[in-house]
């Protein structure tokens, strides 16, 4: 028997943004008792890592002159809500003509960064961004509203009663077994990108033992998968999908990390030279559309197992590049950079990309560090020891290149002409980029209220779904605030409903 037994009318398991958006929602517009149950000591989940969200439709849009859809979207109306709370006009503002901001994000942006982490060498990692603002604002609403936020609570099973309804839920927590009897669940535990086993029998072609920067919260190991599952949910770890990119530079400066990609394609810039860790020159697939791939998703074309769209670094050695430049292109890389970046609210830090450059490339000189990051030398033959690459093949390839642009054509790998840059003026360059994984997404099927669905695609009386555990038939994609938002006003219906 548990330790101890709660009673509630919604339960929420998990506490990043989609769960907390749920539970103040549902909260709000029925009143009714909420319970969040988190596995962590912290909440936030992967929302923490959220940079902006996708708004269209919203009062603060339609204010500035903006068409409105008919029907509006619901993040829009997300939105305003969240507006509602308060402060939100401190973070964020709608952009106006000539602003700079992600037109891909529609057209309300981040301005400004929650003080607090405004400092951050590498903000793209977390905290300090969107989803900072939207799971800190919930848990202030929590403590108003008097909803417990219970930490280190592992859900780890469901009660159902004679009728096989779900009923309740097991928890581990630091006091014993706690046991939670409820109305209605939200479930929005997050991936299971943690689960290196399971990632790397969906995946083999990138979850290959290989190196590889992991961004997914340590919590995220698919508790879900078992809980659904033995309740008779649909759980389809097929049409689930991952985010992995190659080239990317984490865990070292945002702004090398912007230098090194170009954001509109995520493939290293044309300007810089492409190496391998053997000090070969390597160019990025013609046929790779970007450098994030949605891998893992079964259709057509791809029997489970295989890659919708594979890491291009995945085979190489290493798993990892370096890209070469001099001064000269170095220079004008980083400036290009600043003067281009969609996102304003990383422009100070890009600013600081030549004191991230030489704070990198000191680890060697100090004697600190040895390892994958910036070099700086002043001849082509010392940049290769620092890489613990071989000299002569390495000058091997950066004579031929130079020859290459001389020439202005590109005869080995097809390069336009005004990106062939040779590289002659020192001091020299190398910026290290690795592959990085997110957390997964999808697994428990819902329909597009966020209903779990059984094996036989009915929806299953108070259980419901969202985030980076769930996925709709109908390919439902909103984002973070937008699913947890959703999700609020349907369990909220159905709590009323129930009288």
């Amino acid at each position: 028997m548990a330790a101890k037994v709660m009673e509630c009318d919604l339960v929420v398991l998990g506490a990043g943004g989609t769960s907390l958006v749920a539970a103040v929602k549902a909260a709000d517009d029925t009143g009714k008792k909420v319970i969040v149950l988190e596995k962590t000591k912290k909440p936030g989940g992967a929302t923490t890592f959220m940079h902006v969200f996708p708004i269209k439709d919203s009062k603060w849009q339609k204010e500035a002159g903006e068409t409105i859809s008919s029907p509006p979207s619901m993040s829009g109306q997300f939105f305003d809500w969240l507006v509602s709370k308060g402060g939100a006009e401190q973070y964020f503002k709608v952009a106006k003509p000539g602003d700079r901001g992600s037109s891909i994000f529609g057209t309300v942006s981040m301005y400004k960064i929650m003080e607090k982490y405004k400092d951050r060498d590498d903000p793209s990692i977390g905290p300090g961004w969107t989803g900072t603002y939207i799971v800190e604002k919930m848990l202030e609403c929590c403590k108003k509203m008097g909803i417990p936020v219970i930490t280190r609570a592992r859900a780890k099973k469901f009660i159902t009663d004679v009728e096989g309804r779900v009923t309740g839920v097991l928890a581990d927590t630091l006091n014993g077994e706690l046991q939670v009897n409820f109305k209605a669940c939200y479930m929005g535990m997050g991936g299971f990108g943690s689960d290196y086993e399971r990632c790397k029998k969906l995946w083999p072609g990138d979850f290959n033992n290989k190196p590889m920067m992991r961004i997914s919260p340590p919590s995220h190991t698919g508790d879900w998968i078992e809980m659904a599952t033995e309740v008779g949910a649909k759980v389809d770890l097929e049409t689930a999908f991952i985010e992995l990119a190659g080239g990317v530079h984490h865990p070292y400066s945002y702004s090398i990390f912007s230098m090194i990609l170009k954001k509109e394609t995520m493939a290293p810039r044309p300007e810089w030279l492409v190496i391998n860790l053997n000090g070969e020159r390597w160019s990025w697939p013609k046929h790779r559309i970007g450098g994030i791939g949605y891998t893992g998703k079964v259709d057509a074309q791809h029997k489970p197992g295989s890659l919708a769209n594979p890491d291009p670094l995945s085979n190489l050695p290493g798993a990892a590049i370096y890209v070469i430049g001099d001064q000269r292109i170095t220079e004008m890389i980083g400036e290009k950079m600043v003067a281009d970046d969609w996102d304003m609210t990383a422009i100070p830090l890009l600013k600081k990309w030549q004191e991230h450059v030489e704070y990198e490339a000191s680890l060697d000189d100090s004697k600190t560090s040895h390892g994958n990051h910036t070099k700086k030398a002043d001849t082509l033959e010392e940049l290769a020891l620092k890489m613990d690459i071989d000299p002569k093949v390495f000058l091997a390839t950066v004579e031929r290149y130079n020859k290459l642009c001389d020439g202005g054509k590109d005869l080995d790998f097809g390069k336009d002409p005004e990106s062939l840059l040779p590289i002659r003026n020192p001091p020299y360059y190398a910026f290290w980029a690795h592959r990085f994984s997110q957390t997964t997404n999808g697994g428990i099927i819902t329909n597009d209220k966020m209903e779990v669905l059984d094996t036989k695609g009915k929806p299953m009386p108070g259980l419901f779904a969202g985030g980076q555990c769930a996925t709709s038939p109908s390919g439902l994609r909103e984002r973070v605030g937008t699913i947890g938002y959703i999700a609020g006003i349907q369990a909220g219906n159905y709590l009323k409903n129930l009288g």
